[in-house]
């Protein structure tokens, strides 16, 4: 395990009874113990009152030890790769937490709880078997980066056009049939669609203001909208394995991207000098 104390001190133990034989505990800011085979966490953890970051990835945790809440000053939690079914309750006190990261659990559903977490700039619940999001997720205003690919997400909640600070939204490989109104995410500027069953994109996409990269590859888009011409800032867009038939008469502006197989083929076409070169999926 790796340690650092508040002085930038770090340290390496081999095990928790070595951990709590040392002194000044009391200044311990960071912890890892990626990579034990831990079924739990020792109940003497709830005493490192000056944790900030705790990276507990790749072990075979189902639960977190009661009195978890008292680490008042964490602010980093990594949990990917265990065994938990649900977000322990005791996270929800953490009221400093800025990142949370579940990925690769068995998580089934998000409730409302998710809610609390009001300082949260990242969270990550993807490779899990998410079919449902609260919709209490829109009020996590300072949100920058929501990642939940890879999970059995049918709808968005609408209340996820609240999240005005969101940069990244990595929602790929999931089951989504439509997105809400997302005309509100001005901050966005990566999206990812991939793999999902989207028949369209909402018209109000045009107005993501700041969004460099869209990835809709692998849906079932027939048609873009024309407001997509209002994004300004965009660098690439990926749409391969969609039936497009609209690509000549929109993008006409911007560098894009369109994966035909195995091969990115680039077009920079200058709308006032010549008409955009027709890239089909092959």
């Amino acid at each position: 395990m790796k340690l650092i104390y508040s002085n930038n001190i770090e340290y390496v133990v081999k095990s928790f009874d070595e951990l709590f034989h040392l002194n000044n505990l009391n200044d311990l800011i960071f912890l890892d113990c990626t990579d034990l085979s831990l079924n739990e966490l020792p109940l003497e953890i709830i005493n490192l009152q000056s944790l900030k970051i705790l990276i507990c990835n790749n072990n075979k945790l189902k639960d977190l030890p009661f009195g978890f809440k008292n680490l008042k000053n964490l602010e980093v939690l990594f949990l990917d790769f265990n065994n938990f079914n649900k977000i322990p309750s005791e996270i929800y006190e953490l009221e400093k937490l800025k990142k949370l990261s579940l990925s690769s659990n068995n998580l089934y559903e998000i409730n409302n709880d998710i809610s609390k977490l009001k300082k949260l700039t990242y969270l990550n619940l993807s490779y899990n078997f998410i079919h449902q999001l609260s919709g209490l997720i829109g009020d996590l205003n300072k949100l920058e980066y929501l990642e939940i690919r890879n999970n059995n997400i049918i709808n968005l909640p609408n209340k996820i056009n609240n999240l005005t600070n969101l940069k990244i939204l990595e929602i790929s490989h999931n089951n989504l049939i439509k997105l809400p109104k997302i005309k509100n995410l001005i901050n966005l500027e990566l999206l990812n669609l991939d793999s999902n069953n989207l028949k369209y994109l909402p018209k109000d996409i045009g107005k993501l203001v700041k969004l460099k990269k869209l990835f809709i590859s692998f849906n079932r888009i027939f048609q873009l909208p024309k407001s997509i011409n209002n994004l300004e800032n965009i660098d690439y867009i990926c749409c391969f394995a969609n039936p497009l038939n609209n690509l000549s008469e929109l993008l006409i502006k911007y560098k894009i991207i369109i994966n035909t197989g195995d091969i990115a083929k680039i077009a920079s076409i200058n709308s006032k000098n010549k008409a955009l070169k027709e890239y089909f999926i092959k």
